[in-house]
């Protein structure tokens, strides 16, 4: 019975030992596959700037230095210094060869379109700077359309999703952060087991219209990153705006900002 009692114990260390090493291995390919995407990412971006594709030009349906697509019928058009290695059209993607064929122009629907903008003066960072800079450290505001298929900007699904039950379960004073007027809460993040996920989001006439998705370290309190999540009123444009966890507590005055520099690049 004693050799039993022993064999068993040895069974669970060994058993604790290959979980915690397949979780530090599935920790370190994440962090592999991350950097090896950057690169790839970056080094298409390279090339293109050096054969001349992240330039769209008359040609390809865009006036020369702008960009011009639709987005849910929204047509809008910015200057091509304002964009993040290169928009995103419809038809192929970025990682299939001939993309850069897409349809372009204001007749052509955007699948994605970024911005890197300082904050609060919301003027347009290079790639060439943006890229530069360590991940987590940019103060400014990336600036993401895609066309959205929540009606009203009613993002109740998102959330329920994100936090896998319904959000207005949850919404009671515990879970209320008065300083900022969002509910929050937090869960294990499914993919990284280091990492916490953190959401807040707001209710208002019955409705979400407005969700961030923040990261932490379990080890840590500090976030490193959030993302807002809205749409744009009237336009149907699912707006994205990745940003320091700091912003949060003056979320009214991001999103009023970045909402009207959108509506300012609706070309009429």
């Amino acid at each position: 019975m004693r050799l039993n009692v022993v064999w068993c114990q040895r069974l669970r260390g060994v058993f604790r030992f290959f979980w915690q090493a397949s979780r530090g291995m599935a920790a370190i390919v994440l962090m592999c596959l991350s950097a090896a995407l950057a690169v790839i990412v970056f080094t298409a971006w390279s090339q293109m700037k050096e054969t001349g594709h992240s330039e769209t030009d008359s040609s390809a349906g865009n006036r020369p230095g702008w960009v011009c697509g639709k987005i849910s019928g929204t047509v809008i058009e910015v200057p091509r210094h304002y964009v993040l290695f290169w928009p995103e059209y419809e038809g192929k993607s970025s990682w299939e060869k001939g993309f850069t064929e897409n349809k372009k122009g204001c007749d052509a629907n955007f699948s994605s379109l970024s911005m890197p903008l300082t904050w609060p003066e919301l003027r347009s960072v290079s790639t060439d700077e943006y890229t530069k800079i360590p991940y987590g450290e940019f103060q400014g505001v990336v600036l993401t359309l895609e066309s959205a298929s929540f009606v009203d900007g009613h993002l109740e699904k998102m959330i329920d999703a994100l936090l896998d039950e319904p959000a207005s379960a949850l919404e009671y004073l515990d879970n209320y952060r008065e300083t900022s007027g969002l509910y929050f809460q937090e869960r294990d993040n499914e993919y990284m087991p280091g990492v916490i996920n953190g959401y807040y989001w707001l209710r208002k006439a019955g409705q979400v219209p407005l969700v961030f998705s923040c990261q932490r370290e379990k080890t840590g309190k500090a976030r490193s990153s959030c993302t807002a999540y809205f749409v744009i009123k009237h336009t149907g444009v699912l707006t994205k705006a990745q940003m320091s966890p700091d912003k949060i507590k003056e979320w009214s005055a991001v999103i009023d900002a970045l909402s009207t520099f959108a509506l300012s690049k609706v070309k009429h």
